[in-house]
């Protein structure tokens, strides 16, 4: 089946409280408005400064809530630090995640971003790419022969660099000004320095890089890989967020004017809330897809929308032999309570 939306009817299904899957670098609901410099809030932000507080719960009919617990703290941990690092991809035996297991945490650390606003920096699974297409920056087809995007590695050959040739590829994804690098990170991110928009980038840029592990290797660095880039390998870990995940979300709490520090700029802390029904975000364990998150949302201003309920499902143990951490990253107890993975969740896709 094929659905047709308009600007204006796709606003009036979100502020209907329609559940869509959302899909750093990006900000959710961008590519749904096919609106570039649509830049998407965390529940609870109303355009007025201040904090913001997204719960975070297990569901009532979820499997492994304890198990799900640890990685759930860990991962709100992450979030609320807002501390970038190089590398950040870690795989077996470094990791600790068996060589045959996908690392729950680091799925739900992916999954978190998305249900408070941020997409994926690459095209990924949602494009209907295949493969290491999938890797490119993520845009709007501009009817190129590639499924309608044009994709051309540019003269280093490496994908999602800052010489890709994207042709009339409408760009989503945000970038440094200053010198289009996913793996920095300045102290002032608001739209004075963080731009949609390709005629803002560099001299010899043309088009903004993405921080995947390929782009990472070809500047020598560890091996990073920003937490919301889709796609996980088995034994894989994600141990923090890169510079791009944070990027995102400072600058989503830049506000409404998109000014660091003015009074519609605001901070965001998850709370992790134990077993309940009744959260901004909602975790539950159990089914068939491998993991995605469902948001609704509605408009704070022109260009800013708001994620105002999450819910974030991932697959039965029984069908994903998932890994998870038996190990807090503070000292707060726990409660009672072979090819990489392009699952339709990760994607934040169903």
């Amino acid at each position: 089946m094929v659905i047709a939306f308009n600007r204006k009817l796709v606003l009036l299904l979100l502020m209907s409280g329609i559940y869509t899957p959302v899909f750093a670098g990006a900000f959710s609901f961008a590519d749904l408005l096919k609106e570039p410099a649509t830049i998407t809030h965390s529940s609870g932000y109303n355009g007025e400064g201040g904090k913001t507080t997204v719960s975070v719960c297990i569901a009532s009919d979820s499997e492994s809530k304890t198990e799900m617990a640890i990685a759930i703290q860990n991962s709100i941990d992450h979030w609320n630090r807002l501390e970038p690092m190089h590398g950040n991809s870690e795989m077996s035996p470094q990791s600790g995640v068996p060589s045959d297991s996908v690392d729950a945490e680091s799925v739900l650390l992916h999954e978190i971003g998305h249900c408070i606003g941020l997409a994926h920096p690459n095209l990924a699974s949602e494009s209907g790419l295949e493969g290491e297409q999938r890797r490119y920056a993520r845009a709007l087809p501009g009817g190129g022969r590639d499924d309608g995007y044009t994709l051309d590695a540019g003269s280093d050959g490496v994908i999602a660099t800052a010489n890709d040739k994207r042709g009339t590829d409408v760009n989503l994804h945000w970038f440094r000004k200053s010198d289009n690098d996913p793996f920095a990170l300045g102290e002032i991110v608001d739209a004075s320095t963080y731009s949609v928009d390709l005629n803002d980038l560099p001299s010899g840029h043309d088009f903004p890089a993405v921080a995947g592990a390929q782009v990472s290797s070809s500047r020598n660095l560890e091996r990073t890989e920003a937490v919301m880039h889709q796609g996980i390998y088995y034994g894989e870990k994600r141990v923090g967020l890169g510079h791009d995940d944070v990027a995102m979300l400072r600058l989503a709490m830049a506000g409404t004017d998109q000014v660091q520090g003015s009074e519609s700029s605001y901070e965001v802390e998850l709370v992790y809330e134990g077993v309940s029904d009744d959260c901004d975000i909602t975790v539950k364990m159990g089914g068939t897809s491998f993991a995605m998150c469902s948001a609704s949302g509605t408009q704070v201003a022109p260009n800013h929308m708001k994620v105002t309920q999450g819910t974030i499902k991932m697959a039965s143990a029984s069908n994903i032999n998932w890994h998870f951490n038996d190990t807090l990253n503070n000292d707060s107890p726990p409660e009672d309570d072979n090819d990489r993975i392009f699952g339709s969740g990760f994607s934040g896709s169903d």
